[in-house]
């Protein structure tokens, strides 16, 4: 079996105890070896992966471990998923009364923390609130960044706060669509209250929730393959690294990372006097009609476009086909001078065991 190494002093004085007390049965510890030598790898295996948590990251933790464990001395991202979990669930829930209301039923877990947990002990609480009571510091950021981005939404529970003034108005009494007010100053936080519960409000809504969450989506993504070199490079594999990490890199660069880039870049764009271009079609025509640009969104657009597709198109092959074929001829290497070492082996000892081998020889010969 397999201890943290911090504990091993402690397991002595209990194995200790246990001879002492002269109990039948013996039990022996050994901690010297060296787990990182390749020999013992191949004898006993990776180890196993161990991270000590408390209260409040082993929520987190149990998060990470119910996709996958990192492997030994791999790179834990259960640490930034204590930050990004609750922000990504506050961007789909953002709503100041529902976040609210999650926020304070979770200060309310933890302020009555050592009475919850008294009542679980006796078996008095029920299995949903053992669930929620379990989950109160995940809960509790949660509720936050979902008041948070509610508040950035200016959604509580689907009515707007009138908070600053707006940039529209109706120019008559009988007018159906707003105009800009004149010298208008940009909505200080938030989402200005007039885009709610108008004819267009779910169009706009959409637009830019969709477009938010896929920025946020693909920056995770990036961040989550930047790790990976982190791996890598910490153990030495440099084969996964050039043929593995950097065409991962580049085609989600060239791809979704060039699709975050036109959004952010029309976002900065005045469109008043002309036709915005659709993204969604810009993407789709970039891979079924590369160079083909009906509205530009910027200056040698077709070009780019081209050169991204090619660097995508030709990681593709890379990343599929050159480690599983240089490890295959590694391995066959490996097996070949396995097959060598054992066939000269067999002979050493055929020959040494075998005094009639040499029948012509003296004994100092032999």
């Amino acid at each position: 079996g397999w201890v943290p190494k911090d504990q091993v002093d402690m397991i002595k004085e209990e194995v200790e105890r246990f001879d002492r007390s002269g109990q039948s049965g013996s039990i022996a510890i050994d901690d010297n070896y060296n787990i990182d030598d390749p020999a013992f790898r191949k004898a006993h295996g990776d180890p196993p992966t161990y991270f000590k948590t408390n209260e409040f990251t082993g929520v987190y933790q149990g998060i990470v471990n119910t996709y996958g464990v990192p492997k030994y001395k791999e790179v834990n991202p259960g640490l930034f998923t204590i930050a990004t979990f609750p922000f990504i669930f506050g961007v789909m829930y953002g709503d100041m009364g529902h976040g609210g209301a999650l926020f304070l039923v979770s200060l309310y877990f933890l302020y009555y923390e050592k009475s919850f947990i008294e009542q679980e002990k006796r078996g008095e609480m029920s299995e949903i609130m053992k669930y929620a009571f379990g989950a109160r510091y995940a809960l509790v950021l949660m509720g936050f960044f979902a008041f948070y981005c509610g508040s950035i939404y200016n959604d509580f529970i689907s009515v707007p706060f009138q908070t600053f003034d707006s940039m529209w108005h109706l120019p008559s009494n009988n007018a159906t669509e707003y105009e800009l007010n004149d010298n208008f100053v940009v909505y200080p936080y938030g989402v200005d209250y007039n885009w709610y519960h108008r004819k267009n409000e779910l169009t706009f809504f959409n637009s830019l929730k969709m477009k938010m969450s896929v920025v946020l989506g693909v920056t995770q993504m990036l961040f989550g393959i930047t790790l990976g070199a982190f791996n890598y490079t910490y153990f030495g594999d440099r084969l996964s690294l050039y043929f593995v990490w950097i065409p991962q890199m580049l085609f989600m660069t060239c791809t979704f990372g060039y699709m975050c880039f036109m959004i952010i870049f029309k976002w900065t764009q005045d469109y008043s006097n002309s036709e915005p271009p659709a993204l969604i079609q810009t993407m789709i025509k970039m891979f079924l009609s590369p160079g083909v640009i009906e509205t530009p969104l910027y200056d040698g657009q077709g070009p780019v476009q081209v050169v991204l597709l090619l660097v995508a198109v030709a990681t593709v092959p890379i990343m599929l086909l050159v480690k599983p074929i240089i490890q295959h001829k590694r391995d066959s290497q490996d097996e070949h001078l396995l097959a060598e070492g054992q066939a000269i082996e067999n002979k050493s000892s055929a020959l040494g065991d075998d005094p009639e081998i040499y029948p012509d020889l003296g004994d100092d010969e032999k």
